[in-house]
């Protein structure tokens, strides 16, 4: 989600993804966010998170903010965009949907496009698209240190949660059946699963009525 105020684009993390057949084209598909980048302890650091902000006068540059409101640095962004950018819970690391940054520390995702962080910096949650971005995709949960797939499972759409302070996930995803009421119609289902940060997972629910 992005919020206009003031002249800055405040960047927000909102997971999500809508069903594709109520008319949005890959509803279920990110935008490719392939690299994880490494902010600068300068601008971010675990003892001092940032959230970021678009500064539109200045083009393609993020300021970081401290929690007291003082920018504590930016982050220049090449090219001509448009770019997808999700921070980190503390800021001190970005996805990014294209290679705009030639001087910080930069890891590939190979497994589609990332759309979260967990709370410790260390897994993230990806999504291949799969049959042109239809109503299934490919979630993955990924150690994007080695570019390791943990967990993996087809569905969709999906919503991510974070367990705070933890490697740990929450993912529900819905699938769809004929409506036993609504002839012609379906029924949104979700199943929801716990992914620990080595991979292991348990189905909490199946078959919820989504909320």
């Amino acid at each position: 989600m992005i919020k206009r105020c003031a002249g800055l684009v405040i960047l927000l993390l909102v997971v999500t993804a809508c069903d594709s057949s109520a008319g949005s084209e890959s509803a279920i598909c990110p935008a490719p966010v392939h690299l994880v980048v490494q902010v600068p302890t300068s601008t971010a650091s675990a003892s001092r998170p940032v959230f970021y902000a678009l500064d539109q006068p200045r083009g393609n540059t993020l300021l970081a903010y401290d929690w007291d409101g003082n920018v504590t640095g930016t982050v220049e962004l090449s090219g001509t965009g448009p770019f997808r950018v999700v921070p980190s819970p503390d800021g001190t690391r970005l996805l990014l949907s294209v290679d705009t940054l030639t001087n910080m520390k930069k890891t590939t995702v190979s497994t589609g496009g990332a759309i979260a962080f967990s709370d410790d910096n260390s897994r993230v949650v990806t999504v291949l698209c799969e049959n042109n971005g239809s109503e299934t995709g490919r979630f993955s949960v990924v150690d994007w240190q080695s570019d390791t797939v943990l967990w993996s499972i087809e569905g969709g759409p999906g919503t991510v949660l974070t367990r705070p302070g933890t490697g740990d996930f929450l993912i529900s995803l819905t699938h769809y059946r004929p409506s036993i009421d609504r002839p012609g119609e379906r029924d949104a289902f979700e199943d929801t699963w716990i992914v620990h940060r080595d991979g292991s997972a348990r189905l909490v629910l199946r078959d919820a009525a989504p909320v």
